[in-house]
């Protein structure tokens, strides 16, 4: 039996302690999962996953979410990391079908927020989803 939705955010605020703030899971199609959707508009998590992997599309456009722009750190297969000065950051992790997403306000740890995203996206994969 596979966990909710809910869960999933539950244990990505629990492994991020109070790294997490706004956040959600999508489908890679951009369909809402779980979380705060007023944040992410289905185009911008549309507009990540079609150009997942590609630093150069993000290091020279950012990256949207939420209606904000957010420089872009650095990116892999697994995860990306963006940056808005003075107001925290964001990290982005996909599992097979879907996108987890944590903002983390200023002042907190990035590497906890970012580990918190990408275990809830080891636990997706897991799950098969």
């Amino acid at each position: 039996h596979k966990m909710s939705w809910d869960a999933y955010t539950n244990n990505l605020k629990i492994y991020g302690e109070e790294t997490i703030g706004i956040h959600g899971i999508y489908s890679a199609q951009g369909a809402p999962c779980a979380g705060d959707f007023d944040t992410a508009h289905w185009q911008e998590v549309l507009d990540v996953v079609n150009h997942w992997g590609n630093a150069s599309y993000f290091a020279e456009k950012g990256v949207m979410m939420g209606g904000q722009k957010y420089m872009f750190l650095r990116c892999d297969d697994e995860k990306l990391l963006a940056k808005k000065k003075d107001q925290g950051g964001l990290t982005m992790a996909m599992s097979a079908t879907m996108i987890v997403f944590a903002f983390y306000p200023e002042g907190t740890t990035p590497g906890k927020n970012a580990s918190a995203v990408m275990r809830v996206a080891q636990e997706l994969k897991e799950a098969g989803v």
